[in-house]
């Protein structure tokens, strides 16, 4: 796990990281972002599916529409997907609430992955719908172009 991945990681409590929320820090979309880019670049798809809406994810992956998923069929294509994929790395671009809805936010991750059986680098962009869940947010909508 990267250092950054990892100091994510220490600042949940195990009960919050038990239930697969994204941040436990005063409701921050900027935390929660970075910690799912993190995942992200980690590519397990697990880890990912767990800060998934409880009420499902639009799940759009390079083109292929999914509609809306519940976490487990989120969970299967994203594991598929992210097998053809060998990531370099994921960083946030940026996080913004959505004007006039304080319980609404996206964020833009740039990410970086090789196919496999092959060296080219190949450039991403991860868009992603947060709605805050009491005092932490989820991912509602996740597109990958």
């Amino acid at each position: 796990m990267t250092r950054a991945g990892a100091a994510f990681l220490a600042v949940l409590s195990s009960s919050a990281l038990a239930a697969g929320q994204v941040s436990a820090q005063a409701g921050d979309l900027e935390t929660a972002a970075v910690g799912f880019a993190e995942l992200w670049a980690e590519g397990d798809a697990s880890a990912i599916a767990a800060v998934l809406h409880r009420d499902g994810v639009l799940v759009a992956l390079l083109g292929e529409e999914y509609g809306t998923l519940d976490r487990r069929n989120a969970e299967a294509a994203l594991r598929d997907f992210l097998r053809h994929h060998e990531a370099r790395g994921a960083a946030l671009a940026r996080a913004s609430e959505v004007d006039g809805a304080v319980d609404r936010g996206f964020a833009e991750i740039r990410w970086e992955a090789v196919a496999p059986g092959t060296s080219e680098l190949l450039r991403y962009t991860i868009f992603t719908g947060f709605e805050r869940d009491g005092a932490n947010w989820r991912i509602t909508d996740l597109r990958v172009l």
